[in-house]
């Protein structure tokens, strides 16, 4: 059986934003968060990719800076999309990781 895409769209917009209006985030462990992930840190919203933050702006992704020495992160991005990541969905990304970065995966 299929799930109705207004029935993903419900779960999501639950998962987006609380009863009050404000934006629902969640802390996970710095080693679960899958690529693809946004992160709230100092107040900015950064997309991890290959143990990479890349801070977000109207232009564009910034230089990734290393992901930082914490426990945990603020997760932006809705549980269900992080599951679905964590299950092996691969994200398009607009980020260029240098060739040289250890964690760069070659099969890209």
């Amino acid at each position: 059986e299929k799930t109705p895409i207004r029935k993903i769209d419900q779960i999501l917009h639950k998962e987006r934003i609380d009863h009050h209006k404000s934006k629902v985030i969640f802390e996970e462990s710095i080693k679960h968060i899958p690529n693809g992930s946004f992160v709230s840190f100092d107040n900015d919203a950064f997309l991890v990719l290959d143990q990479l933050m890349f801070l977000w702006s109207p232009s564009g992704y910034k230089k990734g800076i290393p992901l930082p020495d914490v426990n945990k992160l603020a997760v932006l991005t809705p549980k269900t999309i992080v599951n679905a990541y964590r299950a092996g969905y691969t994200v398009q990304m607009a980020v260029v990781v240098p060739l040289w970065h250890p964690n760069t995966k070659r099969d890209r």
